[in-house]
């Protein structure tokens, strides 16, 4: 996976627009010649930010410069963080068996 979608990725995570990621790195990061044109550009692959830029989006989106650029594959996750999603998977199965049960009934 190349950077523009590695930047893709990172703004649609926060749910923004690109005209509201310009807006943003421009007003409160400083990135005066920041608008929503560069960053298509920078997501389509047809451009890419410089290394000041990168270290801004990589601070904007909250994660490292490692994740962004791509220097190694996957996020750090804490090994705390990890146990935690895992606890959260397995809460959301014994939901969804509740679910399926209480449904076979009403059905049935």
């Amino acid at each position: 996976m190349g950077l523009g979608m590695r930047l893709k990725i990172a703004r649609q995570s926060k749910r923004i627009s690109q005209q509201r990621a310009a807006n943003e790195l421009k007003n409160n990061f400083g990135l005066s010649d920041m608008n929503r044109s560069k960053i298509a550009n920078w997501e389509l692959g047809r451009a890419k930010p410089d290394q000041y830029t990168i270290q801004v989006l990589a601070k904007y989106y909250n994660i490292t410069v490692e994740t962004l650029t791509g220097a190694y594959g996957t996020p750090d996750i804490s090994q705390e963080d990890k146990q935690r999603i895992e606890e959260a998977i397995r809460d959301l199965e014994l939901k969804i068996t509740v679910l399926k049960d209480l449904l076979l009934k009403a059905y049935s």
